[in-house]
């Protein structure tokens, strides 16, 4: 649940566009880190149009290392 109240806190945000990956829809939005002593330059995450569930999230870190996670089941 944090995820869907951190993002107002502690990133400024940039919607980019709508997306299709595969066969899902997904607003595109850029999370940059407020705090610039933050160890990641950007996350991007993509919400499902239909649920407003994450869908796939990357980091991209300021030391070459990016990070791709892709949600697939959730518990509620």
């Amino acid at each position: 649940s944090r995820l869907f109240t951190w993002y107002n806190r502690d990133f400024k945000y940039r919607y980019v566009r709508q997306t299709t990956i595969g066969d899902q829809t997904y607003h595109e939005i850029d999370l940059f880190p407020v705090n610039l002593n933050q160890p990641y330059s950007r996350t991007k995450i993509w919400v499902g149009v239909k649920n407003d569930m994450p869908g796939k999230v990357t980091t991209i870190g300021k030391d070459g290392v990016d990070y791709i996670f892709t949600l697939k089941n959730y518990i509620l």
